[in-house]
C-alpha cells in the first residue's frame, strides 16, 4: 500500500488496506495506516467512519480512540471528541 500511495495510486492503497483490514481486524498497525492514508487524502468522513471500525474491532488499542478523538477536535467537534474519549473509558 506505500508503494502505490508513493507512485500516486491512492485508490489503490485504500483498495489494499480496506482488504487486509478485513482480512486482520484485529491488527491496529493495519488501522493506523488506513486512518493515515485516508489523512493523507483530506476525507475526514472518511476517517471517522475507519476510525469507528476500528475501534470496534481494536477496543484496547489506545492510540486509534486517541486518533479518533484529535480528528473530531481539530474538525472543531469538541463535544464529539469528548463523546469519543468518554466512550473509550467505558
Amino acid at each position: 500500500a506505500a508503494e502505490c500511495e508513493k507512485r500516486g495510486s491512492t485508490h489503490t492503497a485504500r483498495a489494499i488496506l480496506a482488504h487486509a483490514c478485513g482480512a486482520f481486524p484485529a491488527k491496529k498497525g493495519l488501522w493506523v495506516l488506513a486512518a493515515k492514508l485516508e489523512k493523507s487524502v483530506g476525507d475526514s468522513a472518511a476517517m471517522d467512519a475507519l476510525l469507528k471500525r476500528a475501534v470496534v474491532h481494536c477496543p484496547r488499542a489506545e492510540i486509534l480512540w486517541l486518533m479518533a478523538a484529535k480528528e473530531r477536535w481539530l474538525c472543531g467537534d469538541v463535544p464529539g471528541a469528548r463523546d469519543v474519549l468518554e466512550e473509550a473509558f467505558v
